[in-house]
């Protein structure tokens, strides 16, 4: 049997490719028009600006998309606009490669005729593409839709590989490194994907026989390759962006503790998302992940006796490795980090669900069935990511009002929140009240934040204060505002109260 499979059975790059133009005019047509939620203010100013973002920094993600963005805002797009299409652009290439995966894995012995595969396909592509999770990520600034593109291109490229075994040879191992690579230099949960990846490489590696030892240098070669795109933190923690993580400091010790993630470390252990993610999880994420891992166990139990066992026994280790770590990760916002248990969860129904077709004895009843789970999906996902968001819009426009109204031109803006980037970013790209200080208190408590913001305003912000507890936070504001001759707002009060109620803000003299 052709471990390939009938070609000519495949659906064609021009199908594939509709599909993944499908999703890219769905994620579109949702896309605010403004700055998202969450990081989508801080990513979008960096890849404005090629800044580095919170750590561990993604520099694969800044320096291709820097690019593209310049690129598109040159023709024409706003430095928003074109943030978001750098994700909606990398959500289509996601969808594109899982439709190729699912038709790649779809079993050779099964007949299914074009319009069934294709169905099939379409289905299996359409859990990722219409999920409200990967949604979300294709229409705003963030770096999970380039992330999804990576997991679905590793998974594809480790399928070739165990299929071509026979042939492989340094410019193979050299081409999967590089792949495997790139998932580090951009995410670092990507090693929860590569680390049984590599090990189906190294098996087919040792297959190899004499050959195996040029190609694992190969292989070596080419994962390092990307990894080098780190020296780009170390080059901006000595050349400062005009925006960049604040608490990057310029120092062997600072840079490798943002490519590591330290800060995040604390997170480990625990189990927090935040009342609208446990919905998302409950709504989104397990009515896929659930049947995609009863799928798995029985594409485990089946892997001695299948072509592609390993491979399957590969996947199964990414999407428990990466399970265990995100149910385990203390975040506000995990769901993202499922991503690649969707992806995989719905390339292995795809398969199943062929097995159930071949021995179906109505296929045209099992296909209509299937087809209306897809509507329900549909129905179920889409209609409220609209909502979504619209109510992120009116957030950005109530935000965007509120800075604006600020009655001063020069003095500090404190915001004790993330989405202070917003503010800056509405400074340095929308030329919106340039010359105001955004300052946030939760951040002095690192040094080098806390040294810029000295320099900049010629006093310690935290002078005579004692920090103990995010309470004693909102103190910042007024003892600043003793000892600058700049007027000095509390943003969060001033925006909740509304911008025509002046007591809401802490004039400062």
């Amino acid at each position: 049997m052709n471990p390939g499979g009938d070609v000519r059975e495949r659906l064609s790059c021009k199908v594939l490719s509709a599909l993944a133009l499908l999703q890219f005019l769905l994620a579109l047509s949702l896309a605010p028009r403004v700055m998202g939620e969450g990081d989508a203010a801080e990513f979008t100013l960096v890849l404005a600006v090629a800044g580095v973002p919170h750590p561990p920094g993604y520099p694969l993600y800044v320096l291709l998309g820097h690019g593209f963005v310049r690129v598109a805002h040159a023709l024409g797009a706003s430095w928003v606009f074109a943030a978001l299409l750098w994700s909606t652009f990398a959500a289509a290439i996601a969808t594109l490669l899982t439709a190729a995966l699912c038709d790649r894995i779809l079993p050779d012995d099964v007949r299914l005729g074009g319009p069934t595969r294709l169905a099939l396909v379409a289905l299996a592509s359409g859990i990722l593409a219409w999920n409200p999770v990967f949604l979300r990520a294709a229409t705003q600034a963030e770096v999970h839709a380039l992330h999804a593109a990576w997991v679905a291109a590793s998974l594809l490229m480790s399928l070739e590989l165990w299929r071509g075994r026979g042939q492989i040879g340094r410019r193979q191992g050299f081409s999967a490194g590089l792949l495997l690579g790139c998932g580090l230099a951009n995410h670092l949960t990507a090693m929860l994907v590569v680390a049984p990846l590599t090990a189906l490489l190294g098996f087919v590696i040792i297959r190899a026989a004499q050959r195996g030892r040029a190609i694992a240098v190969a292989a070596l070669a080419g994962a390092v390759l990307p990894l080098l795109s780190y020296a780009f933190i170390a080059w901006r923690a000595l050349h400062p962006a005009s925006y960049q993580w604040p608490a990057l400091e310029a120092s062997v010790v600072g840079v490798w503790r943002h490519m590591t993630g330290a800060i995040y470390h604390g997170f480990v252990g625990a189990f927090r998302p935040s009342p609208a993610e446990s919905r998302l999880l409950w709504t989104a994420v397990l009515p896929v992940c659930l049947p995609g891992a009863l799928a798995l166990v029985w594409h485990a139990r089946h892997a001695r006796r299948a072509p592609d066992g390993p491979v399957w026994l590969a996947w199964c280790g990414a999407v428990l490795l990466t399970s265990a770590f995100t149910l385990s990760y203390g975040v506000a916002d995990p769901s993202a980090y499922f991503l690649p248990v969707i992806i995989v969860s719905a390339v292995a129904l795809s398969s199943v669900f062929a097995r159930v077709l071949q021995r179906a004895e109505h296929r045209g009843v099992a296909l209509a069935m299937s087809c209306v789970v897809a509507a329900g999906a549909i129905f179920a996902w889409v209609p409220p990511e609209f909502a979504h968001a619209r109510s992120i819009t009116d957030v950005d426009r109530s935000v965007r009002a509120a800075f604006a109204a600020l009655p001063f031109e020069r003095g500090v803006v404190l915001w004790e929140s993330d989405a202070h980037v917003r503010l800056l970013a509405y400074q340095q790209l929308e030329h919106i009240k340039s010359a105001l200080i955004v300052i946030d208190p939760a951040m002095l408590t690192w040094p080098a934040y806390r040294a810029h913001i000295t320099a900049v305003l010629g006093q310690d912000p935290l002078a005579g204060l004692t920090l103990e507890s995010d309470a004693d936070l909102s103190r910042v504001a007024p003892d600043l505002a003793r000892h600058v001759s700049l007027p000095v707002a509390d943003f969060g009060v001033w925006w909740e109260t509304g911008p025509a109620r002046e007591s809401g803000m802490t004039p400062a003299h």
